[in-house]
């Protein structure tokens, strides 16, 4: 199963190199790559992530080796109760590529597709100034329109705004609400939603009804 998109990855590590921090290597997004139900766009990658060392050996997935993202999929109904606590229980450098492929091919299986807007990985979790994320915007469309994907979810207001092209306060949607963001002929059904990761798990509660009930929704 390919569960990125290569096409894209030339672009992603010029961005890298442009903006993220050279000591790391660059993050792809991954998941379902034909067509996903729903794309999850976070903001950035840290050094957090295993794979942003240079001598992983595998794929350079999201949220390798992170506790809290795992636990959100798990909570939305997107990852098993088994590889939901296999995350839970390994330590970051107990992550392996195999493991890395089994997690995200059944994040795939679900029709789900996971990335970051900002293609830049960082040391830390400090927050980028917007032109990093515009930077970042045009190649995540052609990300999108490579994935032939329609339903997007936008995590925090940095991340919606720019790809909005507009100020977005995400306490302003609820339930299924969406925005239409038109690229050419293309319509994109766009879910500006709640940071849950990091200081943002305060926000946990408000995210999981939101993203189940765009699930149940699309």
């Amino acid at each position: 199963m390919n569960l990125q998109l290569t096409k894209t990855h030339a672009g992603i590590d010029r961005l890298h190199k442009k903006h993220g921090d050279s000591k790391y290597s660059p993050i792809y997004g991954t998941g379902c790559t034909k067509s996903p139900k729903l794309v999850l766009v976070f903001m950035n990658p840290t050094a957090r992530n295993v794979s942003a060392l240079p001598a992983w050996a595998g794929m350079r997935a999201p949220w390798l080796g992170l506790k809290q993202t795992w636990k959100l999929f798990y909570m939305i109904g997107i990852l098993s109760k088994e590889l939901f606590e296999t995350t839970q229980q390994l330590k970051p450098t107990d992550w392996t590529p195999a493991f890395t492929d089994i997690v995200y091919s059944y994040i795939a299986a679900q029709k789900i597709f996971s990335t970051n807007l900002a293609k830049a990985t960082q040391s830390d979790a400090r927050p980028l100034h917007d032109r990093v994320f515009y930077d970042s915007r045009e190649g995540f469309l052609k990300e999108l329109e490579l994935l032939n994907a329609s339903h997007v979810i936008t995590f925090g207001n940095q991340v919606s705004s720019v790809l909005l092209d507009k100020p977005v306060h995400v306490s302003d949607y609820s339930g299924a609400q969406y925005e239409e963001l038109r690229v050419g002929k293309r319509i994109y059904a766009i879910y500006p939603c709640f940071y849950p990761v990091g200081r943002g798990w305060m926000n946990i509660n408000k995210v999981v009804p939101r993203v189940r009930k765009i699930l149940a929704a699309i």
